[in-house]
């Protein structure tokens, strides 16, 4: 890995390539990843689990 000027995980996780083509793409890749680490960090270890705890706490202010 090479040095970055930033060492922010999102700024990591936004250089990380998309595999998909773009039909069917819904949300950005580092906002999916960052939803993600974040489920994780607060002890949540599936994916089902990670959904349910963001569809819990997500803002409806935001949507």
């Amino acid at each position: 890995m090479t040095r970055r000027k930033s060492s922010h995980l999102i700024d990591m996780l936004a250089e990380i390539p998309y595999p998909r083509n773009n039909k069917g793409k819904r949300h950005p890749l580092v906002s999916i990843l960052v939803l993600v680490v974040i489920g994780l960090m607060c002890g949540h270890k599936g994916y089902t689990s990670i959904a349910t705890w963001y569809d819990l706490n997500r803002d409806p202010q935001n949507l």
